[in-house]
């Protein structure tokens, strides 16, 4: 069984968005631009994107937004 576009979109940008705290929490992130930069890293998911910036905050990562 194969999941569906907005099943892979959520799974993949749930796992992005984990691994981006991690990244932050060990300080190998530390600005809103290394953060922006490595969540859009590969064109799959932008903060445009109204899913991505409500999962962002959803995730606590919206201090790094704004």
């Amino acid at each position: 069984m194969t999941d569906s576009p907005p099943d892979w979109f959520a799974r993949r940008l749930e796992d992005r968005l984990t691994d981006l705290r991690l990244r932050a929490d060990l300080k190998e992130i530390t600005t809103a631009a290394q953060l922006r930069g490595a969540l859009e890293q590969d064109g799959a998911f932008t903060l445009a994107d109204p899913r991505v910036r409500a999962a962002c905050r959803r995730a606590g990562l919206h201090a790094w937004l704004d």
